[in-house]
C-alpha cells in the first residue's frame, strides 16, 4: 500500500469519527446545560419562594401594624426558623403587648373620662379636644367648646395675675395644680379642682396640654357655708361678751336715771333736763335692743325647733343692727304694712334673712343722691310677704341671683352666698325668697306660709 494512500485514508476515517464525536459531545452538552439550567431555575424559584415568602409575610405584618389594622397574632403560622422568622415572631410578640398596652390604655381612658373633666389645648391654649364631662358640666356643645380658648368659660372671677401664673407655669414644662371657677353658659357657676400638664413631643418640646379637672362645687358650698356659720358662731360669742360688758353698766344707767327722774319730778327742775333723763332712757333702751338683736341673729337657729313668733319682734331685732348706719349714710328707712303677725318660725334664722336683704340694699344703693329703703309686710289669704325694696333700679342677671356664688359685689367683697343661704332658710320654713323683676325699683319678697301656724297649733 503506498504511504501516502496510507495517510490519506487515516485523515479521512479520523475526520469523520472527529466531527462525529464533537457532535455528539456537543448534543451531549447542550442537553446537559438546558438540563442545568432548568434545574438551576427550578431550585432559584425554590429558594426565592421560600426565601421571599417570610419577608413578604414581615413586609405586611409591618404595614398592618402601622396602619392599626387587627392582625392575627399566632406565632405558630411561622415556620422559619431562620434570622427572618425569629423577627417575624418577635415583631408579633411586640405586637401582642402593643395590643395588650393599648387595651389598658383604652380602659383608663374611658375610667378617667367618667369620673373627670378633661380637655386637650394646643400650645396657644386652642382646645382641640373635650370629654362628654366637660361638655355637660360646661353646657357648651363640643362644636361650640373646640377651636376656642378657655376663656368661653371664664367666670371673671380670678384676677389677671392668677391666670398669667397659671400660663407661665405650664409653658415652662411644670405641671399646674389650683381650683378655678368658671361661667357655663347659662350663667351658672362651678368649681373645679384642676390640674394642668404639659405634654412633650419631638425634641421635648411641649405639644399639648391636657387638663384634668374634678367638680368640687358642693365642697367649695360646703366650705363657705362653713365660713359663714363660724363668722355667725364669732359673732355670737362676740355679742355674748359685749351683752355682758354693756347690760350691766346700761342696768347702772338706766335704774341712776330713774332716781333722777324721780328727784327732778319733787323739784322744779326746768323741763329741758327732764327731757335729756327721757333721751338717756331711749338710748339705753336703743342699745339694749341692739345687743338682744346681735344676740338672737349671730348665733346658729339651724338646730332650734319651730316655734311661734312675733313678726314685730324679728323686724325690731333685724333693725335694730343696722339702722343706725343707714341712718349715718344719709339712707331713708320707711317701715310700712301691718306687723303684728304670729309666725311659725326659727326667729334668729328669719331675722338673719332679713339682715341679709337690708345689708344688700345698704351697699346698693349707699352711694345714690337720695336712697332710700322701704320694709314692707303683708298679709294675703295663706302667706305673709315681707318685702325689702330699695331706691335701686334691678339687678343684672336676675335669673341667677340666687345660684351659689354668684355676687354683684368686686372680688374680695362676697362670697355669693348670702342669698342662696337665705334662699334655703325661706325653704326649711316652707316659704320662699323671690325677686320681683317686675318692680320698677329693686325688691324682694320674703314669703312665709300661715299653713306653719296651723301645724303649730296642731
Amino acid at each position: 500500500m503506498n504511504p501516502s494512500e496510507t495517510l490519506d485514508i487515516f485523515l479521512k476515517l479520523d475526520k469523520n469519527e472527529l466531527t462525529g464525536l464533537m457532535n455528539k459531545e456537543v448534543f451531549f452538552n447542550s442537553a446537559l446545560l438546558v438540563l442545568f439550567v432548568i434545574i438551576s431555575s427550578l431550585i432559584s424559584v425554590f429558594f426565592a419562594k421560600k426565601l421571599s415568602s417570610p419577608i413578604i409575610q414581615l413586609m405586611e405584618l409591618t404595614q398592618r401594624i402601622s396602619r392599626g389594622e387587627p392582625i392575627d397574632l399566632s406565632v405558630e403560622k411561622i415556620k422559619a426558623n431562620d434570622e427572618i422568622g425569629l423577627l417575624t415572631k418577635t415583631l408579633l410578640k411586640m405586637s401582642s403587648d402593643l395590643v395588650t398596652q393599648n387595651h389598658e390604655l383604652v380602659w383608663q381612658k374611658e375610667i378617667i373620662d367618667s369620673s373627670a373633666i378633661v380637655a386637650e389645648t394646643d400650645v396657644k391654649g386652642k382646645i382641640t379636644y373635650v370629654n362628654k364631662s366637660f361638655v355637660e358640666i360646661s353646657k357648651y356643645t363640643e362644636e361650640e367648646l373646640i377651636g376656642h380658648d378657655h376663656r368661653i368659660i371664664n367666670s371673671g372671677h380670678h384676677s389677671k395675675e392668677f391666670i398669667r401664673d397659671m400660663w407661665q407655669t405650664i409653658t415652662s414644662g411644670k405641671t399646674w395644680r389650683g381650683e378655678i371657677k368658671n361661667r357655663a353658659k347659662d350663667g351658672t357657676y362651678y368649681w373645679v379642682d384642676t390640674s394642668i400638664h404639659p405634654i412633650p413631643g419631638k425634641n421635648n418640646k411641649i405639644e399639648k396640654f391636657v387638663a384634668i379637672r374634678f367638680d368640687i362645687t358642693a365642697r367649695k358650698e360646703a366650705e363657705a357655708n362653713l365660713i359663714n356659720q363660724t363668722k355667725m358662731a364669732s359673732l355670737g360669742h362676740m355679742a355674748g361678751g359685749i351683752a355682758h360688758e354693756i347690760n350691766n353698766p346700761l342696768a347702772i344707767i338706766s335704774l341712776a336715771n330713774m332716781s333722777i327722774k324721780k328727784f327732778l319730778a319733787k323739784s322744779n327742775a326746768p323741763e329741758n333736763i327732764y327731757d335729756m333723763c327721757e333721751k338717756v332712757d331711749r338710748t339705753a333702751l336703743r342699745i339694749g335692743n341692739i345687743v338682744s338683736g346681735l344676740q338672737a341673729i349671730s348665733r346658729d337657729g339651724s338646730k332650734d325647733p319651730m316655734q311661734i313668733e312675733n313678726l314685730k319682734v324679728i323686724l325690731d331685732y333685724a333693725l335694730g343692727v343696722c339702722i343706725e348706719k343707714f341712718k349715718n349714710d344719709g339712707i331713708d328707712i320707711q317701715v310700712e304694712g301691718h306687723l303684728d303677725h304670729s309666725i311659725y318660725c326659727r326667729g334668729g334664722q328669719i331675722a338673719q334673712v332679713l339682715v341679709n336683704l337690708l345689708v344688700n340694699a345698704h351697699y346698693a344703693v349707699r352711694n345714690q343722691e337720695d336712697p332710700w329703703i322701704k320694709l314692707n309686710c303683708s298679709g294675703s289669704g295663706d302667706s305673709i310677704v315681707i318685702s325689702v325694696i330699695d331706691s335701686g333700679f334691678g339687678i343684672k342677671d336676675p335669673e341667677r341671683i340666687m345660684d351659689p356664688f354668684y355676687t354683684t359685689k368686686p372680688v374680695g367683697q362676697g362670697t355669693g352666698l348670702g342669698l342662696s343661704i337665705s334662699s334655703s332658710i325661706a325653704k326649711d320654713h316652707g316659704g320662699e325668697l323671690r325677686y320681683d323683676s317686675k318692680s320698677v325699683n329693686t325688691k324682694f319678697d320674703l314669703i312665709l306660709n300661715i299653713v306653719n301656724l296651723k301645724k303649730a297649733a296642731a
